[in-house]
């Protein structure tokens, strides 16, 4: 499989973060042979800035949407050009994202030497810091068996800084052409939350994908801190909490397990509201936002579209 490799950066309202992870990529070992940059209808002079920064460089696209679509809608509009422009592998990041010097030569790294195993490889993960160098956005370990010993492979390659997962986020991974070709874009109704779970599941499910352990990124989340529906206290904000337990039940329905959806499912009908009720303000609406979206993501059913299919 070629290597040419198109990093997508999706970008709203945050132009300092925004050039910071664009200087990162400048700085790469091996740098992407274009970056396509997602505008998501941003209201603060970031296209400006673009322009006088980026707008002479050949490798650079920048995509302004007329209205803000969210991540999901900004990242499949990414892809889908992308696509159209024939690449191998599409490096996905947000503007809070900086990827160190050797980010995506690490990477890159890892799929010849997963090739050379004969593996058709989903998604290449990097691992991920704050800026005070903890560790987050981990994802989940694969809990899939061998064929031939009975035994969990995740450890298969460990030797070479490999763990074998089952999702992660959109900070910094690496897609291949082959999944998108066979499995779609991702769900662009989704909006927000939970848009990038699905699409790495989906990923996984089929294909063999990997944690890239000397592949590094740093994430900097523009909250400063985790922030839970619990302890939200901007009432756009806690609306938007809907669509997170609508996406995560529809994930939830397709990838986990039995047992734990059910479990997860009776805390987000029961106690998960209760705990809304008693953690103000706009207390009502948080315990809505939980019960009415995961009630709809029973029912949820996005259509997912395949390349060149319609």
């Amino acid at each position: 499989m070629g290597e040419k490799v198109i990093a997508i950066v999706l970008t709203r309202n945050r132009k300092k973060l925004f050039g910071e992870c664009l200087g990162g990529l400048l700085k790469q070992s091996r740098r992407p042979e274009m970056v396509f940059v997602v505008d998501n209808a941003s209201e603060d002079g970031t296209d400006s800035f673009f322009k006088e920064k980026y707008s002479k460089n050949k490798n650079f696209r920048y995509i302004r949407l007329k209205k803000n679509i969210g991540p999901s809608g900004g990242f499949y509009v990414g892809i889908k050009e992308a696509y159209k422009e024939g690449a191998d592998w599409f490096w996905l990041m947000d503007d809070d994202s900086e990827p160190m010097k050797d980010c995506l030569k690490e990477l890159l790294i890892a799929k010849r030497f997963l090739e050379d195993k004969k593996e058709k490889i989903g998604f290449l993960a990097s691992c991920v810091y704050s800026p005070m160098g903890n560790i987050m956005n981990l994802s989940k370990v694969s809990s899939r068996f061998s064929e031939i010993t009975e035994e969990q492979d995740y450890p298969q390659y460990l030797d070479k800084g490999l763990v074998k997962v089952e999702n992660a986020t959109f900070v910094s991974v690496l897609f291949s052409r082959d999944f998108i070709s066979k499995k779609g874009y991702p769900i662009k109704e989704m909006f927000i939350w939970g848009d990038d779970t699905e699409y790495s599941y989906r990923a996984s499910r089929d294909y063999p994908c990997y944690l890239v352990g000397k592949s590094k990124a740093i994430h900097k989340k523009s909250a400063g801190k985790l922030t839970t529906i619990l302890t939200e206290n901007r009432k756009e904000i806690i609306r938007l909490y809907y669509l997170y337990y609508r996406n995560n039940m529809y994930s939830l329905l397709r990838f986990e397990s039995k047992m734990h959806l059910i479990r997860t499912f009776v805390n987000w009908i029961t106690l998960k509201p209760l705990r809304c009720l008693l953690s103000p303000p706009y207390r009502f609406r948080k315990a809505a936002a939980v019960f009415f979206g995961t009630i709809n993501g029973l029912f949820y059913n996005p259509k997912i579209e395949i390349p060149n299919k319609r």
